[in-house]
């Protein structure tokens, strides 16, 4: 009877170890998931429109820095704002307008923009 109840317990114990376990697994799992949104200003290159017969998303070409530029996706999530914080469309930006840029870097290695708003 003795040994029924330590193996009963014993049981328990390791059981509950592995499930600890793979729920401190499972959390690090999602927060190494989570892409952390930069931010990056400079001046609108060039601009690429979706293309729904393809399927591909619009793109934005942003120069940051001398020889240096960035390009991203522009999703229909994309918040997308003027100067004065109005809401606008991909259509109305230009290429040599200066803007603010948040985006994430995908696991694949793309960038896709969260938001872009213009600076005055």
């Amino acid at each position: 009877m003795k040994k029924a109840l330590f193996l009963f317990v014993l049981m328990v114990t390791a059981g509950s170890l592995c499930f600890a376990q793979q729920k401190t697994t499972a959390t690090a799992k999602a927060k190494a998931k989570a892409p952390v949104a930069m931010t990056v200003s400079g001046t609108i290159d060039s601009l690429v429109p979706a293309d729904a017969a393809k399927a591909t998303d619009a793109s934005i070409k942003i120069i940051v820095a001398k020889d240096k530029d960035l390009t991203m996706a522009v999703k229909a999530s994309t918040v997308i704002s003027d100067a004065d914080g109005k809401p606008i469309t991909f259509d109305k930006l230009v290429a040599g307008e200066k803007v603010k840029t948040q985006y994430i870097t995908k696991k694949n290695g793309t960038n896709e923009a969260v938001s872009i708003a213009l600076v005055k």
